[in-house]
């Protein structure tokens, strides 16, 4: 399986696990693409889930965790925002609720250092990351 279709594998489940009711036409979609200003984005116009391509190689929670927050941002139509961070919350008692413990606690994480002044949690999980994988650059994955 190439690691394209692994990420659409991985879209697909957590769009029928975790957000149940939404995008029932399938007219989103998910890529890795390789000039992003962070770890994902969610482009509302084309309908589109963007991951940095350095993401591929990273632990599937962490790749999960930004393809729930970037489906929040579709969901909501929000930026970081007391509706993004509830449906963030949702997901997180799902995640719990399906055995996903590690899943529920980065979400919840992620749900804080978005709703604070701190620098994200998901960058903080990245620089760890980066540093168990010295061929890859910080600057690689936030390139503008």
């Amino acid at each position: 399986m190439t690691k394209q279709a692994a990420l659409q594998k991985e879209f697909d489940f957590i769009r029928e696990a975790f957000f149940p009711r939404w995008d029932k036409e399938r007219r989103w979609g998910v890529r890795y693409v390789h000039d992003l200003g962070g770890v994902g984005h969610c482009n509302l116009t084309i309908k589109m889930i963007n991951v940095h391509e350095s993401c591929q190689d990273m632990p599937s929670v962490l790749v999960s965790l930004v393809l729930i927050h970037e489906i929040c941002h579709a969901v909501t139509r929000k930026r970081h925002g007391p509706m993004w961070a509830a449906r963030m919350a949702t997901v997180s008692r799902r995640a719990l609720c399906a055995g996903r413990k590690v899943l529920c606690d980065e979400i919840r994480r992620d749900i804080a250092s978005a709703m604070s002044d701190e620098p994200e949690e998901v960058d903080s999980l990245l620089h760890d990351w980066l540093d168990e994988h010295p061929e890859i650059q910080y600057g690689d994955l936030m390139r503008p």
